[in-house]
């Protein structure tokens, strides 16, 4: 992970943090905007570690950012920003989700961004949908299971509740009804197919 600080503010209310956070909304939206402004392609400011390369077995890890729901927008706003693409199973560099903080100094007084970089093999921002998500990092796994390699495969979807786990999953699930190879009574595919759904997880395990 990374981190920066940027955008150094003061203000006079005297509230808690959350209270000084909502009432200074612009100015940390403001530090947002500058940090998406840093994290454009071909920028510099904040350089993306390398991945390990393909010949190593690993968990490819997949970010995706859901939208803000109408009531949150009216209490809060947006605070992750996505670096890098969307190619989950090349080489090259990873990419990361970015989390920004509204945090006060110990004067009480000055107020500013704080930064926090997490990696992960690709990211989706909230202008993906969920087919975009299963062709680059599902469709590849069906492939590999129902072709030469006959491999064995899980998607795991992990994020508090409400982050999108169930909805991205179920629209894993239909694409997946098309995909897959159909049974003589219909899908899924005879073998060890499975769709688990649980609090805080949910997960698709194929294998032929």
């Amino acid at each position: 992970m990374g981190n920066a600080n940027s955008t150094i503010f003061q203000t006079n209310d005297c509230h808690d943090i959350a209270t000084r956070r909502q009432n200074n909304r612009a100015s940390f939206e403001a530090g947002v905007h500058d940090l998406r402004i840093e994290l454009k392609p071909g920028s510099a400011a904040a350089p993306l570690p390398l991945r390990l390369d393909a010949k190593h077995a690993r968990p490819r890890i997949v970010v995706r950012k859901r939208p803000m729901f109408e009531n949150e927008r009216e209490h809060d706003f947006d605070v992750l920003s996505s670096q890098g693409g969307a190619d989950v199973w090349g080489d090259g560099h990873a990419s990361a989700m970015w989390v920004t903080r509204g945090m006060l100094c110990a004067d009480a007084k000055t107020m500013y961004c704080e930064n926090h970089s997490f990696y992960a093999d690709a990211v989706f921002d909230e202008g993906a949908g969920t087919a975009e998500v299963y062709e680059a990092a599902v469709r590849p796994l069906v492939d590999d299971t129902f072709g030469a390699n006959r491999g064995s495969n899980t998607v795991l979807c992990f994020g508090q509740t409400g982050s999108g786990k169930t909805y991205t999953l179920s629209g894993i699930i239909e694409a997946l009804r098309r995909d897959m190879p159909q049974a003589a009574g219909g899908w899924p595919y005879v073998g060890n197919t499975n769709i688990h759904l649980t609090n805080g997880a949910s997960w698709a395990s194929i294998s032929k």
